[in-house]
């Protein structure tokens, strides 16, 4: 059953151009909420009914008649019920009607959609977890679009966003925008004639609510992420590439022509495609554990066209090739750092890519203690992303694996974020 509310500068937008109705319609016949052509012929002639004056001229008789427009649309035989409020009118120069808010409303469970055509409501209501629609500001020949406005849409997703904590609310709002209308961020900011209609304004609700209420990370809700040169897709069979995992590839570039380099635990694929994107003459190949990520990985492999070989390998267990090279961004996350860790991370991103023990170095010491095995003596380097704190401790364990000569490369926040180990080519 679907509840809507409509606040009051809704429904003097709805007495006053006929064009609102339909914008209404299609609201609620995407909600799959009531029968298109009741409210297209009942809801009007209901409010017509109720206030027959013009509500600029006649704001007394309108409000005098609130209570008799609810009465006149409970009684229609709408497929399921829809609810009319009168709210706080925000138009200069007119007397608020019956102060109904958002907080109100909400007592009125259960009620699945906010209608408003003040954009503080909105934002409020999709802070508390209701879907809203707003109106659109007129185009450039100052006719009504259909829709909402882009600017108030990144605005009310802002609000919700900031609100929930996230750290880019601006950007998150952006990129989701750009990616349901299937358009480059640049054009949200300049293209004036851009709108959310239709299915967009459902599938940005969606996406904004993913980011705010559930702290889903922005790549899994667009389902990609760029990574160097290339664009990978992602969800959540594996971590999602960070820009400082870009050192490892930074790392494979030095290598010599013709090198052999393996990438464990590829997750996405991300530093094995990158490098065989950049280095065609290098022979790549990319392990995991996971068959869920390596489904993944070999899927952009694919579509990206890119050389890579994958093997499915716990570390070094399995893995029967030769290598010149060992690249690695293993589980690095001490246990005791869970309750740290944010939302996005925790609740989304697969756990057995992250922790490693009490001191997080559980599957660096395996991984390097496979690599001092006499059948693994002849990879050269190794280099390892690690946590921050990590990296002299990581090191000593990589001079004591038979790599004696180790640096340490920092990222762009000047974190130790790379253990490189050589024993010489």
């Amino acid at each position: 059953m679907a509840l809507f509310y409509l606040d009051a500068s809704a429904l003097v937008k709805l007495v006053r151009e006929e064009s609102e109705s339909q914008a209404l319609v299609s609201f609620l016949e995407d909600a799959d909420a009531v029968s298109c052509e009741l409210v297209l012929t009942e809801v009007p002639r209901a409010i017509r009914r109720a206030a027959t004056l013009d509500p600029e001229l006649a704001l007394d008789a309108l409000e005098a008649q609130a209570g008799e427009v609810l009465e006149a649309l409970a009684m229609l035989p709408l497929d399921r019920p829809l609810l009319v409020a009168a709210g706080a009118l925000q138009e200069p120069g007119l007397r608020a009607l019956d102060a109904i808010h958002v907080t109100a409303a909400l007592e009125l469970s259960p009620i699945d959609a906010f209608v408003s055509y003040d954009e503080r409501q909105c934002a409020a209501a999709r802070l508390a977890g209701l879907r809203t629609v707003a109106p659109a500001a007129p185009d450039s020949s100052g006719e009504p679009r259909s829709g909402t406005s882009i600017r108030d849409a990144l605005q009310s997703a802002t609000t919700a966003i900031a609100a929930a904590g996230c750290e880019t609310p601006r950007l998150d709002a952006e990129v989701l925008l750009a990616d349901v209308l299937e358009v480059d961020r640049a054009r949200l900011l300049c293209d004036r004639e851009l709108t959310v209609a239709g299915p967009a304004v459902r599938a940005y609700q969606d996406a904004v609510r993913r980011r705010a209420f559930e702290r889903e990370p922005v790549a899994y809700i667009t389902g990609r992420r760029g990574f160097r040169r290339i664009e990978l897709a992602v969800d959540r069979r594996a971590l999602i590439p960070r820009p400082e995992t870009e050192l490892l590839v930074e790392v494979g570039l030095t290598l010599p022509g013709g090198a052999r380099v393996l990438d464990v635990g590829t997750g996405s694929g991300a530093v094995a495609l990158a490098l065989a994107d950049e280095r065609p003459d290098l022979a790549v190949a990319g392990s995991d554990v996971s068959d869920d990520a390596l489904a993944l990985a070999r899927a952009n492999g694919e579509r990206l066209g890119l050389a890579v070989r994958w093997l499915r390998a716990d570390l070094l267990q399995g893995v029967d090739e030769d290598f010149d090279a060992v690249l690695s961004n293993p589980p690095y996350v001490a246990e005791r750092e869970r309750a740290t860790l944010a939302p996005e991370i925790l609740r989304h991103e697969p756990a057995r890519a992250l922790f490693a023990g009490e001191d997080g170095l559980d599957a660096i010491r395996e991984l390097l203690a496979q690599l001092a095995a006499p059948p693994r003596r002849g990879v050269r380097l190794v280099a390892l992303e690690v946590g921050a704190g990590q990296a002299e401790a990581v090191a000593e364990l990589v001079r004591a694996a038979g790599f004696p000569a180790t640096r340490v490369q920092r990222d762009l926040a000047g974190i130790e974020r790379v253990v490189v180990g050589e024993r010489g080519f």
